[in-house]
């Protein structure tokens, strides 16, 4: 899926691992990057013209694309898998997926789960 609904606007917290990347690429990151309003200490990805900062312009008819990929954050991975701090479990988002139906199964997968939880907890002590 190449849609990129969830890059605009992005919330997406980063990982040390993830500006680490980042930065390796030449990327100033508060080129990229702006504080996290929400977690203090934290970073996520800047939008400009409300979009993700790494998200490509389209061509005529063709679909966005990451700049950063193969070495973007995280979360982008796990998208749309996210988790649900009120029901403390993952969820799909379907607020910004249009195609979360072709991710349910991510949902049940406890490894994909466990994995997001590991992150959330242990890199970014938000859960």
């Amino acid at each position: 899926m190449a849609c990129a609904a969830c890059c605009m606007p992005t919330e997406m917290l980063l990982t040390p691992n993830d500006l680490t990347r980042i930065a390796a690429r030449g990327v100033p990151l508060d080129a990229c990057t702006i504080p996290s309003p929400q977690y203090p200490g934290l970073r996520v990805l800047k939008n400009v013209k409300g979009r993700c900062y790494f998200l490509k312009e389209s061509r005529i008819g063709g679909p966005h694309a990451c700049s950063l990929y193969p070495d973007h954050p995280t979360g982008c991975r796990y998208f749309p898998l996210i988790y649900d701090v009120d029901k403390h479990r993952c969820i799909i988002d379907k607020r910004y997926c249009k195609h979360y139906r072709d991710f349910l199964a991510m949902a049940s997968d406890s490894t994909c789960c466990k994995a997001l939880e590991r992150v959330l907890r242990d890199e970014l002590r938000v859960i």
